[in-house]
């Protein structure tokens, strides 16, 4: 059976964070496809709004874009844009069913932190959500995340659809937030944090004008 692994987010912009965490779980599931799924423009702009400061919002055709990039040098990448004009709820049951829809012989797995793993039960449709698809879950050395799932009373009634990773080294230095702050500033530092060709995207965007502030 075909392994897919999802993985959801704002990628605004996309880091290299979010590349190497991509390309390790897919190589851990030995995934046929590993798919980015975009937030939609309600969602991102809703979040940045609780943020004070270096909280300019791409567009989804920049975001989707940047991400392409990203892809075109994996060749089991891509970019599935489900979400893009939606409410702006992020309803990951949801975007996996519309995944599932694309893909209906294949095990979908969504990737997701191990500091996610205890408000699970609380997403929208957690009981479906954790009977239809498998998960994940990337951890750090020091974390425990079995220990979090067998704790866990609804999660451990789903143990068998995790699957824990270790974590790539030096992603915990790497956010969006930084690079936002680096863009900011023109600071060359965002060619460690993010794709090579991505950089230069975004800085032909800055001079153009055309990143919300």
């Amino acid at each position: 059976m075909k392994k897919i692994a999802v993985m959801g987010g704002s990628f605004n912009p996309p880091t290299l964070a979010h590349e190497k965490l991509m390309d390790t779980v897919v190589d851990t599931l030995g995934a046929d496809l590993g798919i980015f799924v975009p937030s939609s423009n309600k969602y991102v702009i809703r979040k940045m709004n609780k943020v004070k400061r270096d909280n300019q919002v791409y567009s989804e055709y920049e975001r989707e874009h940047m991400l392409n990039i990203i892809c075109d040098s994996h060749k089991n990448f891509t970019v599935d844009t489900c979400e893009f004009g939606d409410d702006g709820r992020g309803y990951t049951y949801r975007t996996l069913c519309e995944i599932q829809k694309k893909y209906p012989d294949a095990e979908i797995y969504f990737i997701c932190g191990g500091d996610k793993l205890n408000i699970i039960p609380k997403w929208h449709s957690a009981n479906d959500l954790l009977e239809r698809f498998h998960f994940a879950v990337t951890a750090r050395k020091d974390d425990n995340p079995h220990e979090q799932i067998e704790c866990n009373t609804i999660l451990n009634k789903y143990k068998d659809k995790f699957v824990i990773i270790e974590q790539p080294e030096g992603i915990d230095e790497i956010s969006s937030t930084e690079a936002r702050m680096l863009i900011n500033k023109r600071n060359s530092k965002l060619y460690k944090i993010c794709n090579k060709l991505v950089t230069e995207y975004i800085k032909e965007l800055k001079y153009k004008g055309s990143v919300s502030k």
